[in-house]
């Protein structure tokens, strides 16, 4: 559900689509809602009588359903950028757009992978999400440092800089918990 609230945020943050935001913001309260009552089941699960593997497996899960909401946190940043009435997206250049774009897609394919790792038990592709990762922060370092040159070349205009850099930080942030994710996964 928040993997399908990521997308659907970068969708209407491309799209400029308010009405798609409302949809992404009224999931994270089921986000929400959901991380609450599955902790609790696992806390609770944590007070029987279980093996030393299995505790440590069990605050496996706990950290991987925090996770999982952080990324439900970051598509209501996302969907707020195309909801908020001091929409400044429209400032950022074409060339922002793209790298933004080619940013949420290694991002969506980074935590593709990792649910399905999880879902499967099969590690065998976890290095591939550890690329994508490093892959992720460099590129969010280079979209900062164009964004930078833009500006200073007049290129595009400043208005359109917390929006930029605050979708870079959520999309990188994004990628981080992929790599928590596939850490469930011996």
């Amino acid at each position: 559900m928040a993997f399908d609230n990521l997308r659907l945020a970068i969708e209407s943050f491309n799209k400029r689509d308010p009405d798609l935001a409302a949809e992404v913001i009224e999931t994270e309260h089921t986000i929400d809602y959901l991380k609450k009552e599955i902790t609790a089941y696992l806390t609770n699960i944590r007070s029987k009588d279980l093996s030393a593997a299995d505790i440590e497996k069990l605050g496996l899960f706990l950290q991987m359903v925090n996770d999982i909401e952080r990324i439900g946190d970051h598509a209501e940043n996302i969907a707020e950028h195309a909801a908020g009435e001091e929409n400044h997206i429209v400032f950022i250049s074409a060339e922002g757009m793209g790298e933004l774009l080619v940013l949420s897609g290694i991002v969506v394919k980074a935590l593709k992978i990792a649910l399905e790792i999880f879902e499967t038990g099969d590690g065998s592709r976890k290095p591939l999400v550890d690329e994508l990762e490093n892959e992720v922060d460099c590129l969010s370092e280079k979209c900062l440092k164009s964004h930078i040159e833009r500006l200073k070349n007049g290129e595009c205009d400043p208005r359109g800089t917390a929006v930029f850099t605050s979708m870079i930080s959520d999309l990188e942030r994004c990628s981080d918990h992929a790599t928590n994710i596939v850490c469930v996964v011996r």
